[in-house]
């Protein structure tokens, strides 16, 4: 029994890493950039230019480039007349340096 116990958490482990998904391509903490911050458990980011972001990615804070970036966001958040609402996309000219802080209003 416990040898079963043993097997089925190493399983499950390996398994959890295997789902992790990767976040969107980031510039390192010695490059320039924008932080991008999002509340997870409202906004998810689905697409960043035009790289689709993994849906399983919880995104709270991400590093970006300076510069024009065209977003798209989905709304998850607890009202369920608007989870699954995509705001339309729209074009942010990031600066380096700033931290833009996106929430959901329904």
């Amino acid at each position: 029994m416990r040898d079963t116990m043993c097997w089925l958490i190493l399983l499950g482990g390996i398994l959890g890493l295997l789902s992790c998904a990767p976040l969107p391509e980031q510039p390192a903490e010695a490059q320039p950039y924008a932080l991008l911050m999002l509340p997870p458990d409202a906004i998810r980011l689905q697409a960043l230019d035009v790289r689709p972001v993994d849906p399983r990615a919880r995104i709270d804070a991400l590093r970006v480039t300076p510069g024009p970036h065209d977003l798209r966001f989905v709304y998850i958040g607890s009202s369920a007349s608007h989870v699954g609402q995509e705001a339309a996309p729209f074009r942010l000219e990031m600066q380096a340096g700033h931290k833009y802080l996106f929430e959901a209003k329904t």
